[in-house]
């Protein structure tokens, strides 16, 4: 673990049993200053993040966080090299404050501007999708959350894990400790997974910050190349609580 940052400051709870196994990227006690958010898993070569720009915020629970404009920003973290590159077996846990949202926008992409790699976009019905695209160029599967899953004006932290092993294998998605009950949607007849090399992982945006993606309060993020068990999940969700105030 790296040296405090302005936003711990010695709650007994903070950082309480979340499990960093095989975690890539973690981000979760954010400077206070500064264009670099340092990578805190103790487990792989370092992948700091670079802010567009710097909006760090400290809530009153104690937690950090940092604030995405919703405009041409984003968090960018480098993923053009092993082992951030085409994670079969990936777990993504993201938790957001969403002030403001349009639909089609970015919450977390790698490589989604141009129809590669794969992406989780806001959907109408205040919905989220998580997307991945086909090699050739033109189709997509998605799995769609249920509706008013993602509203703004509320807190959400949102868990994802993946196999990719066999083409369409779904998502497990729990949001704010819940279980999703994803809807399948083959959008052109993809058939097989594009490749996410050669993108970076962009937080609020897309990988040329172009997407205007929402306004959002970001207090974590940390990218797995595993599938968390449930359990793992609600422990990571349990631990996690207190960034919001607990208000689930």
């Amino acid at each position: 673990m790296r040296a405090h940052s302005f936003g711990q400051t010695g709650y007994p709870f903070q950082n309480a049993h979340v499990n960093l196994a095989n975690c890539l990227v973690n981000l979760q006690d954010w400077p206070s200053a500064g264009t670099v958010i340092p990578n805190e898993t103790p487990n792989y070569p370092t992948y700091d993040a670079i802010p567009h720009a710097n909006r760090y915020v400290l809530q009153s629970t104690g937690a950090s966080s940092f604030t995405n404009d919703g405009a041409t920003d984003g968090i960018r973290i480098p993923g053009q090299t092993a082992p951030v590159e085409n994670i079969a077996n990936i777990t993504v846990e993201i938790g957001v404050y969403l002030t403001s949202r349009s639909d089609y926008t970015y919450l977390l992409s790698k490589g989604g501007a141009s129809s590669a790699g794969w992406c989780l976009a806001l959907y109408p019905t205040n919905t989220l999708s998580l997307i991945r695209f086909d090699n050739n160029g033109t189709s997509h599967i998605n799995w769609i959350m249920p509706n008013g899953s993602f509203t703004a004006g509320n807190f959400y932290d949102i868990q994802f894990t993946q196999a990719l092993g066999v083409f369409g294998t779904a998502p497990v998605v729990h949001i704010n400790g819940v279980p999703q009950t994803p809807t399948m949607a083959n959008t052109g007849s993809a058939s097989t997974y594009h490749t996410d090399a050669s993108y970076d992982f962009i937080i609020g945006n897309n990988d040329w910050l172009g997407s205007g993606g929402p306004s959002i309060t970001v207090y974590f993020a940390r990218i797995y190349n595993a599938i968390l068990s449930t359990a793992t999940l609600l422990t990571n969700f349990l631990a996690d609580r207190w960034r919001f105030g607990q208000v689930f």
